[in-house]
């Protein structure tokens, strides 16, 4: 049981490296502004940044929060890593 639960690890671990961001990256890269009745009404861009500032108000508090575990936690990195 154990063992298909490491294979599972480490899948996703690799999954999550090159495809979730792959597809982040190409997101970016075809990124165009967001419009209202078949391009009639372009969004302003404080709106959009808004918008993003409110889904990443949720996103980056995870991975900030794991950066601030590991910087508190007393201990060299491979001494603590299995916390």
């Amino acid at each position: 049981m154990m063992q298909n639960f490491i294979f599972i690890f480490y899948f996703y671990s690799i999954l999550y490296l090159f495809y979730f961001q792959g597809v982040f990256l190409f997101y970016l890269a075809k990124y165009e502004a967001l419009t209202l009745w078949d391009g009639k009404y372009v969004y302003p861009t404080w709106g959009e940044a808004v918008g993003w500032m409110l889904g990443l108000s949720s996103m980056v508090c995870i991975p900030g929060y794991a950066i601030y575990i590991v910087i508190v936690t007393p201990g060299t990195f491979l001494e603590v890593r299995y916390i």
